[in-house]
């Protein structure tokens, strides 16, 4: 292999290319990085078990790639609804102080405010 130009280069560009998806899936959190970890232990375990069968291994590729697909359909939707949900969360907490900021300068400008406990 090392002997071969055109397989270093794949492998140069290979490895660029997993640099830029964990550094991708890094940003996702940590469901990104567990499913790419997960679509990466079928893709090993698929070429494991297809060992050098040629056209045998494209198909266990396939299916590995398959599988990384419905793991991924499965973690993004609930990756992006506890993504929503917190901020939900934070609007929410941020509209409530100011709203009780709002209501004590009003208190304030009144002279109706409560004195401090």
């Amino acid at each position: 292999m090392a002997d071969n130009p055109s397989i270093e280069s794949a492998v140069a560009r290979i490895r660029e290319l997993n640099e830029r998806i964990v550094a991708s899936a890094q940003k996702g959190g940590e469901e990104s990085i567990k499913t790419y970890e997960r679509m990466l232990e079928d893709l090993a375990q698929a070429q494991e078990s297809a060992g050098v069968r040629g056209a045998e291994w494209i198909q266990e590729f396939g299916r590995a790639q398959a599988a990384f697909t419905r793991q991924l359909a499965v973690a993004f939707p609930s990756f992006l609804e506890r993504l929503g949900q917190r901020g939900r969360d934070l609007l929410g907490t941020a509209t409530g102080t100011a709203r009780a900021g709002a209501e004590a300068a009003d208190d304030a400008v009144k002279g109706t405010a409560k004195p401090a406990e």
